[in-house]
């Protein structure tokens, strides 16, 4: 089976210099070394153990058991209600196959799949803020955001956001929905309207303007009747991220329809492009403007399929699309994101429904937008 892992992506690239992954055949059932910092987090319930010592460790464990249900898809298991009824991105008839299969063979899937994770697992010394565009609606820039969010949120012991700063109503409700603590809708971004302009601008609690979807996420977003914020109060939001958050993952508008969003203040963008026929003009015109807008930040193409479209035309689309960061100077290929039952339906996103080989596109993303991130140390 062909490798998984491509070698001219970031990913790829970082993936041949770290120590490698887990060998296919364990399975990653060693799933706490993708988490524990050392051996120091190991009990020894003889050793005499504080309380809070044994509760961190039983955190790990959990947090390992996480990530081993994240790799084999199987529904979460501290969480297993949650994904009842939700569609999975493979048949039963895939998913069976594939077990039978790896009972006598083992492909590349564990062994890049940890690979991905142990680079989301890579430690910021501030918040990184990865910013998620596309051309048009539908493009596929909320399930990406709600994704990565979640992946990240999965396999990381800090705290994350997703946050969308294009205007309500936030394609995120649906993808990690919460309710307010009164079970009514959770407050929104409006509250941080004109905070700008206080003398206790530190003092700033994002937690109070979002809600708590999945332990670790705080989800961010307009409510139904929020204004948009000003230039300055987004100045305050995203000084308050990098502060509070490891990881910030926000839907941006395009700069031509809300312009006070600067993306120049993100240290990666990733742009949905998208896998429709007749958009080769609004990938490549999207491309060229965030290139100009935003020349120091950079750019990670992802041509999402969300209706299904043909391998032709997938394959032209992101020929064209690499033709555009050919023109403007920015090296590395279009990666993908191909088309998913589970991601189609819009509704709750739960990382262990994903495909098999679309769970890894998202992890491979995700590791290669945290890398270039974190390489923008500004």
């Amino acid at each position: 089976m062909a490798e998984h892992t491509n070698p001219n992506t970031p990913l790829g690239r970082a993936t041949q210099t770290r120590a490698g992954g887990l060998p296919g055949a364990q399975k990653l059932t060693d799933s706490e070394r993708l988490l524990a910092p050392s051996d120091s987090a190991t009990l020894e319930s003889e050793t005499g153990t504080s309380d809070a010592a044994a509760a961190g460790t039983k955190e790990l464990a959990r947090r390992g058991r996480d990530v081993l249900v994240a790799e084999q898809g199987e529904d979460t298991i501290t969480d297993s209600s949650a994904s009842r009824g939700l569609p999975h991105g493979d048949s039963w008839i895939a998913r069976t196959g594939r077990a039978l299969t790896r009972l006598v063979y083992t492909d590349n899937f564990p062994n890049a799949f940890a690979e991905a994770i142990d680079v989301c697992q890579s430690p910021v010394t501030t918040g990184r803020r990865i910013g998620v565009i596309s051309p048009v609606g539908g493009s596929g820039a909320s399930t990406l955001t709600a994704a990565m969010a979640a992946l990240f949120a999965l396999v990381r012991t800090d705290q994350i956001a997703s946050v969308d700063l294009t205007p309500a109503p936030s394609g995120l409700i649906a993808r990690v929905p919460a309710d307010d603590a009164d079970g009514g809708p959770p407050a929104g971004l409006g509250r941080l309207g004109g905070t700008a302009d206080t003398d206790n601008t530190d003092d700033v609690e994002l937690a109070e303007c979002g809600s708590f979807p999945r332990p670790r996420l705080l989800r961010l977003n307009y409510g139904e009747t929020d204004r948009l914020l000003e230039s300055g109060d987004i100045a305050l939001l995203h000084r308050g991220l990098s502060r509070s958050r490891a990881i910030s993952v926000s839907e941006v508008p395009r700069p031509s329809l809300n312009p006070t969003v600067e993306i120049g203040d993100f240290h990666a963008l990733v742009v949905a492009l998208s896998a429709t026929l007749g958009s080769k003009s609004t990938n490549s015109d999207l491309l060229r403007d965030i290139s100009h807008r935003a020349p120091a930040v950079p750019i990670l193409p992802v041509l999402v399929d969300s209706r299904r479209s043909s391998a032709r035309t997938k394959a032209h689309l992101a020929a064209a699309a690499s033709r555009t960061l050919s023109d403007v100077g920015i090296p590395g290929p279009v990666l993908r994101l191909d088309h998913d039952r589970h991601l189609a339906t819009g509704g709750e996103l739960r990382i262990s429904r994903i495909g098999e080989v679309r769970r890894l596109q998202v992890a491979e993303l995700s590791a290669a937008a945290l890398e270039a991130a974190t390489g923008a140390q500004r």
